[in-house]
């Protein structure tokens, strides 16, 4: 299909019988949790992730073996009560996923891991982390891999600032990275 929009993806999905998705690695499985919103059971691996994230909502193949794939899907096409089950199962699981749920998972986190950072600096911290940025800005930046090495050795940062202030907050490579470092990077402009 190629890209598929927002609106078109969900009507491609609610179309659908399935998600078979018998993932080799899957480090979360949004797909898995966007086909539950709609009801729609996955066959999925059995390890990493989807056993966690579809739970009840579906069926679980080793994904290196192309016979127990099959033998999922073909279970669960002869089987109607299982597809009703699945599919009722899935959207009662998709409702343990959300983005604000998640965002307050993250914020209770945060919340819990600096409550305990009294003596910490912030200054200090974003000094650090803008220090970080801008090495990683020079590690994976064409141009600047080479060109900033004798720099970072020395930890001599002017030219890349400088750089990233007259250059890098326009250059599409690493825009991303930098915009949120502007006023610090105006502040420690030589």
């Amino acid at each position: 299909c190629g890209y598929v929009k927002q609106e078109d993806m969900i009507e491609m999905i609610q179309g659908a019988d399935a998600l078979l998705l018998p993932s080799i690695h899957e480090g979360f499985g949004l797909p898995l949790v966007e086909c539950m919103s709609c009801g729609i059971p996955a066959i999925t691996s059995n390890i990493f992730s989807p056993p966690e994230i579809v739970k009840n909502g579906g069926l679980f193949a080793d994904p290196n073996s192309t016979s127990d794939v099959t033998e999922r899907i073909i279970e669960f096409v002869k089987n109607k009560k299982l597809q009703e089950d699945l599919s009722k199962y899935a959207l009662e699981r998709s409702l343990d996923f959300s983005w604000i749920k998640t965002a307050e998972g993250l914020l209770k986190l945060f919340q819990e891991n600096t409550e305990n950072e009294l003596d910490s600096d912030f200054d200090t911290d974003y000094d650090l982390a803008a220090y970080r940025t801008l090495t990683t800005v020079c590690q994976i930046h064409p141009y600047l891999i080479d060109q900033t090495r004798q720099n970072l050795l020395e930890s001599d940062y002017s030219k890349i600032i400088n750089w990233a202030l007259t250059v890098g907050l326009e250059d599409g490579y690493v825009k991303d990275y930098l915009i949120p470092l502007t006023k610090w990077l105006e502040d420690h402009y030589t």
